[in-house]
């Protein structure tokens, strides 16, 4: 995927770089930023994920977003002391 065209997925979404980063788990905006401007290529799942909110209605894209940045969310949550 052209640095450009994820750019433009990007904002026809409507999301910030730092927003995007949280939807795929990242640690920083920095990445995200990497593959706008063509220092790194994103792997073939976010370039994935990134046409399909492209191609998808915009009702069904926001439930997308909001289950992925969840599950990340969860994921990256530290466990507390004798929790499985």
């Amino acid at each position: 995927m052209k640095p450009e065209v994820f750019r433009e997925i990007r904002e026809k979404i409507g999301l910030t770089q730092k927003e995007l980063a949280e939807v795929f788990g990242l640690s920083s905006y920095l990445p995200v930023n990497h593959y706008e401007s063509g220092f790194r290529t994103p792997s073939v799942l976010i370039q994935s994920i990134m046409r399909i909110l492209d191609q998808w209605p915009e009702k069904k894209r926001t439930e997308l977003l909001t289950e992925l940045k969840d599950h990340c969310a969860k994921l990256s949550k530290p466990k507390r002391k004798g929790s499985k």
